[in-house]
């Protein structure tokens, strides 16, 4: 699906790798999707709130807007993401016209 968006992009398997990768990247990285309840000792919120630290911690570098994807749709699962530093609180099935659209904003091509 991604590939038809002709972006360059990397696919994590637990919260610690997308950390680990963020941390690592010598340029800012500009979209991240983030599912909850990926793999790991920390999950998705947990690694979001970690990079929204670092953040502030490496300051210039440029915020990555992050889209939390979830099959949990309860207005407080909406809370917790966002009050753990996601931009955007998507509920699957996602649209590829929503990930488009995402990518377009954010991701210079």
């Amino acid at each position: 699906m991604l590939d038809s968006l002709q972006v360059r992009y990397q696919v994590t398997a637990s919260g610690n790798e997308c950390l680990e990768l963020w941390k690592a990247s010598p340029e800012p990285i500009p979209l991240i999707f983030m599912d909850v309840e990926i793999e790991g000792t920390i999950n998705g919120l947990e690694a979001t709130s970690e990079i929204r630290r670092l953040e502030q911690e490496i300051a210039p570098r440029t915020r990555s807007f992050i889209a939390i994807m979830t099959g949990r749709a309860l207005e407080s699962d909406q809370e917790e993401g966002l009050s753990n530093g996601c931009d955007l609180f998507l509920t699957k099935p996602v649209s590829i016209d929503a990930i488009r659209d995402l990518v377009q904003a954010h991701v210079a091509t």
